[in-house]
């Protein structure tokens, strides 16, 4: 996605763990890393650092995530795994975007792009917590699209299906690649669309409209 931006001649700040990472897509005049471990920085004070250094800001992409698998949840499971995964799905993007939206409301356009999954349609048996997540993620954005109806900022969500990354290595098949979900969404951004279907989670969605009781039943065990 951030190459798929750059394309574009927009100025991208790409926030990562590590300079490794970030450093992939060194060479573009246009590109920012800015690296910051979204699990222990305060959501206050990275949107302030960004926002004395990029003043004309106007989009955010709330992309990371953590997605893990439990077999069976009979046993004990860390109160720090699901934290973490509950505080980085889904309050992370929450207190992201209420720092930044108050500059967002100056600015003649902007856009808050929110990444959830085909998983906030229908859930699967071992990612209950990340299920939870993606769909509260999607409750909340439709919620923030009311809220700024009749402002500048645009609020997108993106619905992605199972997708070829480092979080989903070894799980299910047919995964598409991280390029074509890029390419969507901006396709889906020159279309104005609210929320952005990809590959499968098109078809999942006619599913749940016409036959919830399949659809639920094809995700079980993804």
């Amino acid at each position: 996605m951030t190459r798929e931006f750059l394309k574009e001649g927009n100025t991208v700040i790409a926030v990562g763990r590590a300079m490794v990472g970030l450093n992939v897509l060194d060479g573009h005049s246009q590109l920012c890393p800015w690296p910051c471990d979204l699990q222990k920085s305060s959501p206050r004070e990275i949107a302030k650092d960004i926002l004395e250094s990029f003043p004309n800001l106007n989009v955010l992409v709330n992309n990371a995530g953590i997605q893990r698998s439990y077999e069976s949840l009979s046993t004990s499971i860390s109160e720090t795994e699901i934290s973490e995964e509950l505080y980085l799905n889904f309050e992370v993007p929450i207190q992201l975007t209420n720092q930044f939206l108050p500059h967002f409301f100056s600015q003649r356009a902007a856009a808050i792009i929110n990444i959830t999954s085909s998983l906030a349609m229908a859930p699967k048996r071992s990612s209950p917590f990340y299920c939870a997540t993606k769909a509260g993620l999607q409750t909340f954005t439709q919620a923030l699209r009311y809220h700024c109806e009749r402002s500048s900022v645009k609020v997108i969500e993106v619905v992605p299906p199972l997708v070829d990354t480092n979080m989903t290595r070894g799980r299910g098949s047919g995964k598409i690649s991280p390029a074509v979900v890029a390419k969507s969404v901006l396709d889906g951004m020159r279309r104005d669309e609210d929320v952005i279907f990809i590959g499968k989670s098109k078809l999942l969605r006619t599913i749940m409209r016409v036959a919830p009781s399949i659809g639920y039943a094809i995700m079980k065990d993804k």
